[in-house]
């Protein structure tokens, strides 16, 4: 289905992609506005920022605005759907209406053919990981713009670098200090779930002391020119050095797990 993994490692990175499928197109009130959110929301380049030789990537090209697949199923269960932001998104980012009431038929639709698949790739990856290597990280790869957005919960003005993001069993403590130490070494700020927390995990690993989740959310201002919220992003002369401290970051995950042994 994929190559052979080369590292103990899954790159989860659900939010980079920027592409709108032709049956969702007539689901928007206004194409202007969806790009704009499109622009606003989108986790920009973070299949390239995260992308590390050896690791395996769970990737879309599906924009997050059509269909987030890290939101849960049910809005009752979601936080962000109190702003629109559930699974299927009906607001933007600023709170207007974004989508028109969908149908029955129509959310299954997605569901069907961008949530579900997604989820069934993560997990195989994952257990492929550990008929390779008897144990696996997983990075919930994303960024975070420096200027909180009105429909985020966390309003703290002064945002960190770098934000590590736990999951209730499976981030063990030992990983978190590790990734905040080997960011501060990079001259990285680094914050614990804040301004956003979680990393996502499937339900069937949770507990399992095999697979370890971490979640690394990136500020935006480190590898973006600061271009308007609105307009399409472009990397700034960072870029590539960045990229080289988030490689040097995992590596030293895998090996340090490697030599702990799944029991700790």
């Amino acid at each position: 289905m994929w190559p052979t993994p080369l590292l103990p490692l899954v790159l989860h990175i659900p939010h980079s992609g920027t592409s709108v499928p032709s049956a969702a197109v007539n689901q928007f009130v206004n194409q202007e506005l969806l790009q704009q959110n499109i622009n606003a929301l989108t986790d920009w380049f973070t299949d390239e920022l995260f992308k590390l030789p050896g690791a395996s990537t769970v990737c879309t090209p599906v924009s997050r605005v059509v269909l987030d697949t890290e939101r849960f199923t049910d809005d009752a269960k979601e936080p962000a759907a109190r702003f629109g932001q559930g699974m299927i998104y009906t607001h933007g980012y600023n709170g207007e209406q974004l989508r028109r009431e969908l149908s029955d038929q129509e959310r299954a639709h997605l569901l069907e053919n961008y949530y579900a698949p997604w989820h069934l790739t993560l997990e195989a990856n994952i257990h492929e990981h550990l008929q390779e290597f008897g144990f696996c990280v997983v990075i919930d790869c994303h960024s975070f713009p420096n200027e909180q957005l009105p429909t985020e919960t966390d309003q703290t003005t002064e945002r960190p670098d770098i934000c590590i993001g736990t999951h209730a069993t499976n981030t063990p403590c030992w990983l978190t200090e590790l990734a905040s130490r080997e960011f501060t070494k990079h001259g990285l700020s680094a914050a614990l779930n804040q301004p956003f927390a979680g990393a996502l995990l499937p339900d069937v690993f949770k507990g399992d002391p095999r697979v370890l989740s971490l979640m690394i959310e990136v500020n935006r201002d480190l590898y973006l020119r600061s271009d308007n919220l609105h307009k399409p992003k472009h990397k700034s002369q960072n870029f590539a050095a960045l990229q080289i401290q988030l490689q040097h970051v995992l590596l030293k995950i895998c090996a340090e797990f490697k030599a702990r042994g799944i029991t700790t």
